[in-house]
């Protein structure tokens, strides 16, 4: 999904997802992520489902450091640990 482009609402609605994205209050936080951020997701996404293949064992490449989330988050690139994945996407308030 991500290597199509898919919008990251729609990959949420597709899992199904949405209620619980609803639940929480973050559909309106996905909504104001901007291009740059949502590049950034969709590489340490892509970068991990490349790294594992067809092996199970992914872990989702997302460092959230936000407690209380209001309508917008920054999403910055970040180092990972040592042996963990590469590029991390790292979600802090904004």
């Amino acid at each position: 999904m991500h290597a199509r482009g898919d919008t990251l609402l729609d990959m949420v609605n597709a899992l199904g997802l949405t209620p619980a994205l609803e639940a929480d209050g973050l559909t309106e936080v996905i909504e104001n992520l901007t291009d740059p951020e949502v590049k950034i997701i969709r590489d340490a996404f892509i970068a991990e489902a490349e790294r594992v293949a067809d092996r199970p064992g992914a872990s989702f490449p997302i460092d959230c450091r936000a407690g209380t989330i209001g309508a917008r988050v920054r999403v910055v690139p970040a180092p990972a640990s040592p042996g963990a994945t590469a590029p991390v996407a790292r979600i802090e308030p904004a």
